[in-house]
Protein backbone atom coordinates (compact mmCIF):
# COMPACT_ATOMS: atom_id res chain seq x y z
CA UNK A 1 0.00 0.00 0.00
CA UNK A 2 1.49 3.50 -0.64
CA UNK A 3 1.17 5.68 2.22
CA UNK A 4 0.63 9.65 2.10
CA UNK A 5 3.54 11.41 1.47
CA UNK A 6 5.63 8.57 1.05
CA UNK A 7 8.50 9.14 -2.15
CA UNK A 8 8.57 6.36 -3.73
CA UNK A 9 10.11 6.17 -7.64
CA UNK A 10 7.55 5.17 -10.88
CA UNK A 11 9.16 2.21 -11.04
CA UNK A 12 8.13 1.18 -6.78
CA UNK A 13 4.67 2.86 -8.10
CA UNK A 14 3.87 0.48 -10.89
CA UNK A 15 5.58 -2.78 -9.17
CA UNK A 16 3.11 -2.06 -5.80
CA UNK A 17 -0.11 -1.20 -8.26
CA UNK A 18 0.48 -4.41 -10.64
CA UNK A 19 0.98 -6.60 -7.54
CA UNK A 20 -2.54 -5.31 -6.31
CA UNK A 21 -3.65 -6.05 -9.65
CA UNK A 22 -2.12 -9.30 -8.94
CA UNK A 23 -3.56 -10.22 -5.59
CA UNK A 24 -7.33 -9.19 -6.74
CA UNK A 25 -6.76 -11.53 -9.93
CA UNK A 26 -5.89 -13.93 -7.66
CA UNK A 27 -8.30 -13.88 -5.12
CA UNK A 28 -11.07 -14.01 -7.56
CA UNK A 29 -10.16 -16.97 -9.18
CA UNK A 30 -9.18 -18.59 -6.08
CA UNK A 31 -12.97 -18.07 -5.00
CA UNK A 32 -14.44 -19.33 -8.32
CA UNK A 33 -12.07 -22.65 -8.40
CA UNK A 34 -13.21 -22.82 -4.45
CA UNK A 35 -17.30 -22.89 -5.79
CA UNK A 36 -16.59 -24.76 -8.87
CA UNK A 37 -16.87 -28.51 -7.39
CA UNK A 38 -19.81 -27.33 -5.12
CA UNK A 39 -21.70 -26.49 -8.70
CA UNK A 40 -20.29 -30.01 -9.84
CA UNK A 41 -21.75 -31.80 -7.29
CA UNK A 42 -24.85 -29.85 -7.52
CA UNK A 43 -24.58 -30.83 -11.32
CA UNK A 44 -23.66 -34.36 -10.74
CA UNK A 45 -26.78 -34.51 -7.86
CA UNK A 46 -28.96 -33.67 -10.63
CA UNK A 47 -27.95 -35.56 -13.34
CA UNK A 48 -28.48 -38.24 -11.71
CA UNK A 49 -31.70 -37.17 -10.37
CA UNK A 50 -33.02 -36.69 -14.13
CA UNK A 51 -31.96 -40.46 -15.07
CA UNK A 52 -33.44 -41.78 -11.97
CA UNK A 53 -36.15 -39.92 -13.12
CA UNK A 54 -36.06 -41.61 -16.84
CA UNK A 55 -35.67 -45.02 -15.36
CA UNK A 56 -39.07 -44.74 -13.51
CA UNK A 57 -40.74 -43.61 -16.30
CA UNK A 58 -40.14 -47.02 -17.80
CA UNK A 59 -40.47 -49.06 -14.91
CA UNK A 60 -44.11 -47.33 -14.57
CA UNK A 61 -44.88 -48.12 -18.03
CA UNK A 62 -43.78 -51.70 -17.35
CA UNK A 63 -45.75 -52.07 -14.08
CA UNK A 64 -49.18 -50.92 -16.16
CA UNK A 65 -49.06 -47.09 -14.20
CA UNK A 66 -49.45 -45.12 -17.79
CA UNK A 67 -51.40 -42.62 -15.17
CA UNK A 68 -48.35 -42.21 -12.99
CA UNK A 69 -45.95 -41.95 -15.99
CA UNK A 70 -47.88 -39.69 -17.65
CA UNK A 71 -48.13 -37.53 -14.24
CA UNK A 72 -44.18 -37.38 -15.59
CA UNK A 73 -44.27 -35.14 -18.55
CA UNK A 74 -44.19 -31.94 -18.93
CA UNK A 75 -47.44 -30.11 -20.13
CA UNK A 76 -47.02 -29.90 -23.82
CA UNK A 77 -45.89 -33.95 -23.53
CA UNK A 78 -49.67 -34.45 -21.46
CA UNK A 79 -50.79 -32.55 -24.45
CA UNK A 80 -49.38 -34.19 -26.85
CA UNK A 81 -49.42 -37.60 -25.98
CA UNK A 82 -52.43 -38.72 -23.72
CA UNK A 83 -52.60 -41.28 -21.54
CA UNK A 84 -54.93 -43.50 -23.44
CA UNK A 85 -52.09 -43.46 -26.42
CA UNK A 86 -49.21 -44.37 -24.18
CA UNK A 87 -50.63 -47.20 -23.10
CA UNK A 88 -51.43 -47.97 -26.86
CA UNK A 89 -47.70 -47.54 -27.71
CA UNK A 90 -46.93 -49.81 -24.54
CA UNK A 91 -49.14 -52.50 -25.60
CA UNK A 92 -48.39 -52.25 -28.79
CA UNK A 93 -44.31 -52.34 -28.10
CA UNK A 94 -44.39 -55.35 -25.91
CA UNK A 95 -47.01 -57.18 -28.88
CA UNK A 96 -43.81 -56.42 -31.42
CA UNK A 97 -40.98 -57.07 -28.76
CA UNK A 98 -41.91 -59.91 -25.99
CA UNK A 99 -41.78 -59.21 -22.67
CA UNK A 100 -39.92 -56.12 -20.65
CA UNK A 101 -37.13 -57.67 -19.06
CA UNK A 102 -35.35 -54.60 -18.03
CA UNK A 103 -33.22 -52.01 -18.52
CA UNK A 104 -30.19 -50.15 -18.73
CA UNK A 105 -28.19 -46.80 -19.15
CA UNK A 106 -26.82 -46.44 -22.36
CA UNK A 107 -26.04 -42.49 -22.89
CA UNK A 108 -26.34 -39.26 -21.11
CA UNK A 109 -26.44 -36.10 -23.20
CA UNK A 110 -26.35 -32.31 -22.66
CA UNK A 111 -28.30 -30.66 -25.99
CA UNK A 112 -29.64 -27.33 -25.90
CA UNK A 113 -30.41 -27.11 -21.15
CA UNK A 114 -32.32 -30.36 -21.96
CA UNK A 115 -30.72 -33.72 -20.73
CA UNK A 116 -31.07 -36.25 -23.14
CA UNK A 117 -30.96 -39.80 -21.92
CA UNK A 118 -30.72 -42.99 -23.75
CA UNK A 119 -31.95 -46.21 -21.83
CA UNK A 120 -31.33 -49.75 -23.37
CA UNK A 121 -34.64 -51.42 -23.31
CA UNK A 122 -34.37 -55.60 -23.11
CA UNK A 123 -37.68 -57.47 -24.85
CA UNK A 124 -37.82 -61.23 -25.08
CA UNK A 125 -37.59 -60.43 -28.51
CA UNK A 126 -35.86 -57.73 -29.28
CA UNK A 127 -33.87 -54.80 -27.73
CA UNK A 128 -35.40 -51.15 -28.30
CA UNK A 129 -33.60 -47.62 -27.27
CA UNK A 130 -36.00 -45.30 -25.27
CA UNK A 131 -34.76 -41.79 -25.40
CA UNK A 132 -36.01 -39.30 -23.08
CA UNK A 133 -35.76 -35.63 -22.65
CA UNK A 134 -35.60 -34.58 -19.57
CA UNK A 135 -36.71 -30.29 -19.22
CA UNK A 136 -34.93 -27.86 -16.09
CA UNK A 137 -37.68 -28.56 -14.05
CA UNK A 138 -37.15 -32.38 -13.91
CA UNK A 139 -39.83 -33.15 -16.83
CA UNK A 140 -40.04 -35.59 -19.24
CA UNK A 141 -40.00 -32.79 -22.07
CA UNK A 142 -39.63 -35.88 -25.44
CA UNK A 143 -40.17 -39.61 -25.38
CA UNK A 144 -39.01 -41.52 -28.58
CA UNK A 145 -38.72 -45.34 -29.41
CA UNK A 146 -36.25 -46.36 -31.40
Amino acid sequence: MIKRNEAITVEEYRLKKNFSLFSVIFFSISILLGCTPILNEDLAKQVEEDIELAQTFIDLLDQGDFAAAHDLFDGTMQEELPEETLEEIWQHLIAESGNFIEHELDDVDDINFYLVVTLKGEFEELTNEFQLTIDSNSQIAGFTIN
